[in-house]
């Protein structure tokens, strides 16, 4: 798309052109006349400047009054009145009239004001056009930035939830290793080795040799097997607590209630997930004294609750970390909400029954 000349620079050229195009009626061989016109320029370029437009009306009052001494210095109340027009102070028409009238009336001097009136027109709506667009732009900017935002926390939730359902699963089968085929080898090799303790010596059935050798290599194998699939990483409470005490701001005091022990991986995930932007947003937008956590585990929900005296946090409750998480703790029957009051207070409830592809329910949408 070709780039358009801004507005200003537009005002700026129209206006220059229409200085020149004073110089032929106002006769600038009159040294008074001359000196007036540049006065004119200079005070112009100053309200260019600094954009002092409020105050345009001035000069073209200046200029009625120069009219009486000269009716040809009513020309350079013009550019004023483009510049009125312009600006969108339309009060410029019946100026332009009244200085035409006390020109003479005369339709050959009519085309200075003409000009004006019809230039200022345009360019008050090219600027209000241009203007337009630009938000426009911005707009969409400003929505593919939030897109883009939302796309990365949700590769950062699937990546997490991969990873994390990987871990469980990992643990999962490990512990089954451990309870069950370790519990039953464990208890042969128990057994064969009690048997050996009360008959004659085995040494000279082979069978018997091969059978122990086998099993003891088995236990050893699943012992190993079982130690590298257990998790080393923290996962659950673990990770939920290590955010809290690594919170530099202010100490916080945290309270849980209820029994843990049922909360899967999909929970962890998104009370982690709620807590760090909740932590994140406090020390971004808030200056508090006490930061408050607390996790409640019921029969039936999760509730995960942040309060802060600092009340800055979060300005736009509409950011995109909370309508990110807005939709990825309804994506799992639950909800998310805030409070303003003494207390800035986040609340997080979940069900404590979530079906098995509820979490991932909002990363297929």
């Amino acid at each position: 798309m070709r780039a358009l000349m801004k507005p200003q620079a537009l005002l700026y050229s129209v206006l220059a052109i229409l200085y020149i195009m004073l110089l032929r009626p106002l006769e600038p061989q009159v040294p008074a006349v001359f000196f007036l016109w540049l006065i004119a320029v200079t005070v112009m370029i100053i309200r260019l400047r600094f954009q002092t437009y409020r105050f345009v009306w001035l000069d073209v009052i200046a200029m009625v009054f120069l009219s009486f001494w000269d009716p040809k210095l009513a020309l350079l109340s013009a550019p004023s009145i483009l510049l009125m027009m312009a600006s969108g102070m339309f009060i410029a028409l019946p100026f332009a009239l009244l200085l035409w009238g006390l020109h003479g009336g005369a339709i050959a001097m009519l085309w200075p004001w003409l000009f004006a009136l019809t230039s200022g027109i345009l360019l008050y709506v090219y600027k209000q056009s241009t203007s337009t667009s630009l938000k426009h732009i911005d707009t969409l900017r400003e929505k593919i930035y939030t897109l883009e935002r939302t796309q990365n926390h949700l590769l950062e939730a699937h990546h997490h939830i991969e990873r994390t359902s990987a871990l469980s699963e990992r643990d999962r089968i490990a512990n089954v290793l451990h309870d069950n085929l370790g519990h039953d080898l464990t208890g042969a090799l128990v057994a064969l080795r009690a048997y050996e303790s009360t008959q004659e010596p085995t040494k000279d059935n082979p069978l018997f040799t091969q059978i122990k050798t086998r099993i003891e290599r088995a236990v050893e194998q699943l012992k190993a097997t079982v130690h590298q699939s257990k998790v080393e990483e923290p996962i659950g409470l673990e990770t939920f607590e290590s955010l809290i005490e690594e919170f530099s701001l202010v100490s916080i005091d945290f309270t849980l209630e209820g029994s843990i022990n049922e909360l899967t991986m999909t929970h962890w995930q998104a009370l982690v997930s709620v807590l760090k932007e909740s932590l994140t947003n406090i020390q971004k937008h808030a200056e508090p004294t006490r930061v408050q956590v607390s996790l409640h585990v019921d029969k039936k929900i999760v509730r995960l609750k942040v309060d802060n005296d600092g009340l800055g946090e979060v300005k736009d409750t509409r950011g995109v970390g909370l309508h990110y998480m807005r939709k990825h703790i309804a994506s799992l029957g639950g909800s998310l909400s805030i409070q303003r009051g003494f207390l800035f207070t986040l609340i997080c409830v979940i069900p404590k029954t979530i079906t098995k592809d509820g979490a991932y329910e909002h990363l297929n949408r």
